[in-house]
């Protein structure tokens, strides 16, 4: 279950919008201290809003998880971002140099490339 929401259109756009506590809105350092605030003082973002990282990359499919997401290209890269304390975003950054969310826990703010399955094409099975 995710406390956020995501979709892509037509041309692989990709808004979110939500809680963004664990910086799975997918938005820039600068973007997020533009958001609201709940009373806990989480981000939150109450209408959809584009993520601008990754305008023009061709999104062809999203998944969210609790805290994170994920983006795939129509080339079969993947993008992950948000929270990543077990390692769940993929990345090849260790886990101890990600940057921490508002509760210190590890996560990736923006859109990241997941460079172990670069040399891969991924697609999407429904």
């Amino acid at each position: 279950m995710s406390d956020n929401s995501n979709s892509d259109n037509e041309v692989g756009d990709v808004y979110t919008w939500g809680i963004g506590e664990m910086n799975q809105l997918g938005y820039s350092a600068e973007e997020i201290m533009e958001l609201n605030r709940d009373k806990e003082d989480f981000p939150y973002q109450p209408l959809p809003k584009e993520i601008k990282t990754l305008k023009h990359k061709q999104i062809s499919g999203i998944a969210a998880g609790k805290g994170y997401c994920m983006a795939l290209t129509t080339k079969g890269q993947v993008y992950a971002w948000g929270g990543g304390a077990c390692g769940q975003l993929g990345l090849d950054i260790p886990i101890k140099d990600l940057p921490r969310d508002a509760d210190n826990f590890p996560c990736e703010p923006t859109p990241t490339l997941i460079k172990p399955l670069k040399d891969l094409h991924v697609f999407q099975y429904n």
